[in-house]
């Protein structure tokens, strides 16, 4: 008990600047040996989302009860799946297989009554986008192309699509005000973790560069350096990201970092010599943040970005 007492002392008192600091670190404990991964918050952190190896299987966690619901098993159905933003109702998909072909379809689960909807059946190539300026949801297809209210996951029945970013065909595609702005500013490549903020910016990382913000409303592009799986936090004031290395094989080590959206100022929220912290998220409301580690600990992070 007195150990427990020290280290809750200890993390409550981690600071690194009078803007970012944890308050709590809490391990999920219950989740050990699952082989659980790539949690999803809710809009307040107080349910996370997870998936297995390969996006194998969807599992919802209530952090204060200790629960696990299963809510797929299939293929495919860990992959982004997207709380509402009352947390009442979760979007996802489940893939299948013809052959070698994979066909998707948009499930929507709520989480009251258990039950199942199918938005979208059976579609190629689908994707989910978020555009935090219309608070709505992006679900593209190979034919099909459907936005939903963040608010109640209702569709939103209009011509014009909410403003979001995609990468296609090496190209990031910024569709804002239903015209589609190509974006390359380092010519054809691997341009991945892509992602808006509700404040105009562009967060997205070049293969072998690094990792930029774009702010759209000054024209300027802010270098972050090493980041993966980057995304905003806090509006868009701060990124939070896994500082992994490799030795070509393998993760040997990684912590989860958060920088200013201009890089200037990085922070590093676990700076632990044991674990290695994968593929952090960030809830709603900026307060949590989630990671797993390769041992298949799920940590979550109160922070506070003042």
């Amino acid at each position: 008990m007195k150990r427990f007492l020290i280290v809750l002392l200890f993390i409550s008192s981690i600071g690194w600047s009078q803007n970012v600091r944890v308050i709590d670190k809490k391990e999920l404990v219950d989740l050990q040996g699952k082989g659980l991964f790539a949690p999803t918050l809710n809009y307040d952190g107080s349910k996370v989302l997870l998936t297995k190896n390969n996006y194998q299987g969807l599992f919802l966690f209530d952090v204060a009860s200790n629960e696990m619901t299963t809510i797929s098993e299939q293929p495919g159905s860990g992959y982004r799946p997207v709380f509402s933003e009352d947390g009442s109702k979760i979007l996802y998909k489940e893939d299948e297989f013809e052959g070698i072909k994979r066909y998707s379809s948009l499930i929507e689960y709520d989480i009251n009554s258990a039950k199942k909807t199918v938005l979208i059946n059976k579609e190629r190539f689908m994707n989910f986008y978020k555009s935090p300026e219309s608070n709505s949801l992006i679900v593209k297809t190979a034919y099909v192309t459907r936005s939903f209210s963040m608010k109640e996951m209702k569709s939103i029945e209009n011509s014009s699509i909410p403003n979001f970013a995609m990468m296609e065909n090496d190209i990031v595609k910024i569709y804002k005000n239903n015209e589609v702005i190509e974006y390359q500013p380092f010519g054809p490549g691997n341009y991945i973790w892509i992602s808006t903020s509700a404040d105009n910016k562009l967060l997205f990382t070049y293969a072998g560069k690094g990792t930029f913000v774009n702010d759209f409303n000054t024209n300027t592009l802010y270098e972050i350096g090493k980041a993966n799986a980057a995304v905003f936090a806090d509006n868009g004031n701060y990124v939070v990201y896994m500082n992994d290395k490799d030795d070509g094989e393998k993760v040997y080590a990684s912590d989860i970092l958060v920088a200013s959206f201009d890089g200037k100022v990085t922070y590093n929220l676990t700076n632990t010599v044991d674990d290695i912290e994968m593929y952090p998220n960030v809830s709603g409301d900026s307060k949590k943040v989630a990671y797993a580690t390769t041992d298949g600990k799920v940590f979550i992070l109160e922070v506070s970005f003042e």
